[in-house]
């Protein structure tokens, strides 16, 4: 419990760099080096892992500490690995409104933000990686972002909508009550786990959510604090889903942001901790994992790509500049997500 408690506590503090980076840090140095399972054994739950809600490292944390040792260990594994970001979450989120009101500050915020909507963009193009060949994601990531625009389709049921039509398709055979916050609360919670429950691929797949119900919805933060959030979340280490602790420390001050916090990572532990690890092998035999897979994947990039657009509504041509240019670097020069937010920012300034 000590190993599993100071390894994800230590990598909660230096994880920076997304969920492949967490990922491959705990392949070297878990399964390489100590053994805690085999390399094959590794890789075939990931590749579940990817197919499953909920941010993808956090849930591979929940999976090795479950391992180790049963419910304990998954807990203090997850709670270890999130717990450095969201006390930087709080502070941020305390010291917000002091700084955000210095005007060269300010234009640093605006040039991280670009930097964020860049990863965000690179996510994207991370969530296609393996459907890029396949016309049918395609044809239904056209569908989402056309049902996206012309209806008011939840995106929770579109993707599971997409889910169940990709998996019918594959079947088909060749040719053939706390206080007076309550309200508040309880509103703030089932966002967030809905959010939790539904985001497939990459924490950032959150993003439409989130702004779609906090920013547009509900109206309770405005979209220049969405923006920063998401710059915040990309600049601390850890998955990028801690975003929402920022949201709800803004929305509730500290038990907003634990409440926020529990609710989008719960959904993810208890797949980890209940069913998931006794139904590896399982699924491992299952052929419709792929074809779900693509549907909801098809359905999440649909959502991404309305929230971009969005999200840059008000741009002009030097901050879509900006991101070719951030974009480019990412691609040439591998960035790390924290080293791209920082640049942003003295870009802003600049």
């Amino acid at each position: 419990m000590i190993e599993i408690a100071i390894y994800f506590l230590k990598l909660g503090c230096i994880g920076f760099g997304g969920p492949l980076a967490l990922i491959a840090l705990m392949q070297k140095e878990l399964i390489q080096e100590r053994k805690w399972m085999s390399e094959d054994e590794f890789r075939r739950t990931f590749s579940l892992i990817k197919a499953m809600p909920g941010p993808v490292a956090f849930q591979m944390a929940v999976f090795l500490g479950y391992q180790k040792r049963k419910f304990w260990g998954g807990l203090i594994a997850g709670l270890c690995l999130i717990l450095p970001a969201f006390l930087l979450m709080i502070l941020l989120g305390h010291f917000y409104q002091n700084f955000v009101e210095i005007p060269w500050l300010q234009k640093m915020m605006n040039g991280m933000q670009l930097g964020a909507f860049a990863l965000i963009i690179w996510a994207f193009k991370s969530l296609v990686q393996g459907f890029q060949k396949k016309i049918f994601f395609w044809v239904l990531f056209i569908s989402g972002v056309a049902l996206s625009v012309s209806t008011s389709i939840p995106e929770p049921l579109l993707i599971l909508l997409f889910a169940l039509i990709a998996v019918a398709a594959d079947k088909v055979p060749a040719g053939r009550k706390l206080n007076s916050l309550d309200p508040l609360i309880l509103t703030l919670a089932s966002v967030c786990l809905k959010a939790g429950a539904f985001v497939f691929g990459t924490g950032l797949a959150i993003v439409p959510f989130l702004e779609a119900d906090f920013v547009t919805r509900l109206g309770w933060i405005s979209h220049q604090q969405f923006m920063d959030a998401l710059a915040f979340g990309q600049l601390t280490p850890g998955p990028v889903t801690i975003t929402v602790t920022f949201i709800g420390y803004k929305i509730a001050g500290l038990m907003g942001a634990l409440v926020a916090t529990v609710s989008v990572f719960l959904p993810a532990f208890f797949h980890m901790v209940t069913w998931f690890p006794r139904m590896v092998a399982w699924l491992h035999r299952q052929t419709w994992i792929g074809a779900f897979s693509l549907g909801a994947t098809a359905a999440v990039c649909s959502a991404i790509a309305i929230a971009l657009l969005h999200l840059g509504k008000g741009w002009g041509a030097p901050q879509y500049a900006m991101i070719a240019v951030l974009l480019l670097l990412l691609h040439f020069w591998k960035f790390p997500a924290w080293g791209l937010i920082l640049l942003g920012g003295l870009l802003g300034f600049v």
